[in-house]
């Protein structure tokens, strides 16, 4: 649901629908349809079968631990007593 979008009430919205920005929705919303505008309008059509959940983003995913752990590696590579030590010294 778009910002500032106005659902009249006892409307109906369809699973899977988009309403676009300051769109004014007085009728009802059939399921996996794009409406927007000023009376709503339908603008296009989702296919449901190419939607993709956040379940599916994190399907195989290494835990957030382990995660964390390679981030901080990474980020902390280039940390030594040297760098710090130069970077106490050169201050920019």
């Amino acid at each position: 649901m778009g910002d500032s979008a106005f659902v009249g009430k006892g409307v109906t919205i369809g699973e899977n629908s988009v309403i676009g920005a300051y769109a004014v929705v007085t009728k009802d919303v059939e399921p996996n349809t794009i409406v927007a505008g000023n009376p709503a309008r339908p603008v296009g059509s989702i296919n449901p079968d190419d939607i993709s959940t956040r379940k599916h983003l994190f399907t195989g995913a290494v835990p957030y631990s382990e995660f964390e752990t390679s981030m901080a590696r990474e980020s902390l590579s280039d940390n030594s007593f040297i760098s710090w030590l130069l970077a106490m010294v050169f201050r920019r």
